[in-house]
């Protein structure tokens, strides 16, 4: 069988798309060349992207990174006749999206949540005209639907009307690396990222479905009875005003510590040294 990626958004820079959507195709290409046998297996990438994914043919596009339009554009318009002309006999569009042109191959689709339809004001108007008829587009014709949890399961049958056997739950994973770091390097960085107190940390871009908002406006209530500072840790997102405006309306903004986007190393060192993870997201796929 020889199959086909998109990983136009496997990213390599240090923004909000360099999170969970880059790392589940990150690490689903990195382990996927191992089980191919016979197979083969080609994965579409940005102009600047050079992962390391044994056992897969990676194929640069012309596509910038960091070009939402550009990307879009490619992935319904040369996309398809890229899968025509490579004898490509199956499909697999890792976040929510195949072609809307139609392509006589098995199609295979990542659907990771539906959050923008429970939350439909946790997005801007056009993410969400965009999402919803893409998506849509998607699960109706695709020949099977990827999802990495029961509740986003339901919600493809629900929202989207898309029958049970359509459905495939495959729950997501954790790298071996994230195990407790030693003390040496949770020090380390604490000091790289200016943690010095006793910290609780919580992990995610900086957007509205993370109800960050709300966490930092009950962190004052808290600030008699622990030392704890707070740690934001998470690129910038989208319709962060809520968010700003609640950090510098809490009276404490010095004991509220945001570090921008954190790579793997780091990640393993604040998880680490950390009293509590918070995870006061309002929905999720995965969580990953």
């Amino acid at each position: 069988m020889n199959i086909a990626v998109n990983a136009l958004l496997y990213s390599v820079g240090q923004d909000y798309r360099q999170t969970g959507i880059s790392r589940y195709i990150d690490r689903l290409l990195a382990n996927f060349g191992q089980l191919l046998d016979d197979d083969t297996c080609t994965a579409f990438v940005s102009a600047e992207a050079e992962p390391d994914w044994p056992g897969i043919a990676v194929q640069q596009t012309s596509v910038p990174a960091g070009s939402p339009r550009q990307r879009i554009q490619w992935e319904h318009v040369r996309l398809p006749g890229r899968l025509r002309a490579g004898g490509f006999d199956l499909f697999h569009g890792p976040v929510n999206i195949i072609p809307l042109q139609p392509v006589r191959i098995k199609k295979v689709v990542t659907i990771h949540d539906l959050a923008f339809l429970r939350f439909p004001d946790q997005v801007t108007r056009k993410r969400w005209a965009y999402l919803k008829a893409l998506i849509a587009h998607a699960a109706y014709h695709a020949d099977a639907i990827l999802v990495p949890s029961q509740a986003t399961a339901r919600d493809v049958q629900e929202l989207l009307k898309r029958p049970a056997r359509q459905i495939h739950v495959t729950p997501l994973g954790v790298d071996t690396h994230f195990t407790p770091a030693p003390v040496e390097q949770v020090a380390s960085v604490r000091r790289e990222y200016g943690v010095v107190k006793l910290y609780l940390l919580t992990v995610g871009t900086i957007d509205p479905r993370k109800n960050l908002a709300r966490l930092i406006s009950a962190f004052p209530h808290l600030h008699a009875d622990i030392e704890h500072d707070l740690v934001l840790v998470g690129p910038q997102g989208w319709l962060t005003d809520e968010i700003e405006s609640a950090i510098k309306s809490s009276g404490i903004e010095n004991r509220i510590k945001r570090t921008g986007f954190v790579g793997d190393a780091g990640l393993v060192g604040l998880y680490s040294g950390a009293d509590a993870v918070v995870v006061p997201a309002i929905y999720e796929g995965f969580g990953l």
